[in-house]
């Protein structure tokens, strides 16, 4: 309470208010993620389950840099099997589990499945809708840099920044095809 109270009177922080976009929300729910997982990974519950898909939900929602959090997680969940203490999964006392590869089933499922609700939370927010814009208007409706310039790095951010990922962006670069990937089997709402 008293780091929050420092911070909610920082004149920074006020001073730049409106300058805060969904990095503060992002980072808000990228705290909350790393808590629940670290919560959910040692008592697996209706309610850990819970909060912590909700937690993963918000921060996918709030800023597509949400991706970071799952070599964070990995990292908890390696940390966590190497403890050797025994996983409790059920409400109040629960079964205990102790082999750790019982546990990294599991958990490997828990998270799989995490993923997936995740993204039926995208889905639901983005109105079960593939395409970026709602209902042509004008039948004018288009991005402003076609998909094709930029995964090739030839639009205007390609032109515009001169650093090395614009490369891996290209169509045979891993991100490129993971990217191109996505969009032709429609895994994310296009926006």
């Amino acid at each position: 309470m008293i780091s929050l109270l420092a911070y909610a009177t920082n004149p920074t922080v006020l001073a730049n208010g409106s300058l805060a976009t969904s990095d503060m929300a992002a980072a808000a729910f990228f705290v909350a993620s790393v808590g629940c997982l670290w919560k959910m990974f040692h008592r697996l519950s209706p309610g850990t389950f819970i909060y912590t898909w909700l937690a993963l939900a918000s921060l996918f929602l709030s800023k597509m840099s949400a991706l970071l959090i799952a070599p964070m997680g990995v990292a908890l969940l390696i940390i966590r099997l190497m403890r050797h203490r025994p996983l409790v999964v059920g409400w109040k006392k629960g079964v205990a589990l102790d082999y750790w590869l019982v546990q990294a089933g599991v958990l490997c499922g828990t998270l799989l499945l995490q993923a997936v609700l995740v993204i039926a939370a995208i889905w639901a927010f983005y109105g079960f809708r593939y395409s970026a814009f709602h209902e042509p208007l004008m039948g004018n409706e288009r991005f402003y840099i076609p998909w094709n310039e930029t995964l090739s790095g030839s639009g205007a951010l390609g032109r515009a920044i001169e650093i090395p990922w614009n490369e891996t962006l290209s169509g045979s670069g891993a991100l490129g095809r993971a990217i191109e990937f996505a969009r032709d089997h429609r895994l994310l709402p296009e926006a």
